[in-house]
C-alpha cells in the first residue's frame, strides 16, 4: 500500500511550505492509475497548503497521511 505523509509548515519568511515523506519517493515502480492518484493527492495538498495560515501566535504545523485505497 502506497502512502504520502504531508506536513504543512512554513518558511522562515512565513510562506507556505510542504514536507513530503513516504515510500512513494524511494525508487518505486508505479502504474498509470497510481500516478494519477499521486497527482490528485499532490494537487489536494497544494490547495491545503495555500489555505493554511502561516502566521499568528497560535501557528501550528499540520500533518496528514494519505493512503492509496486499492479498488
Amino acid at each position: 500500500m502506497k502512502s504520502i505523509k504531508a506536513t504543512l509548515t512554513r518558511t522562515r519568511t512565513f510562506k507556505p511550505l510542504v514536507q513530503l515523506d513516504g515510500d512513494l519517493f524511494n525508487g518505486v515502480e508505479l502504474t498509470p492509475a497510481q500516478l494519477r492518484w499521486i497527482a490528485q493527492t499532490l494537487i489536494h495538498i497544494a490547495e491545503l497548503s495555500d489555505a493554511h495560515l502561516c502566521t499568528g501566535k497560535h501557528y501550528r504545523d499540520a500533518t496528514q497521511i494519505y493512503t492509496e485505497v486499492s479498488a
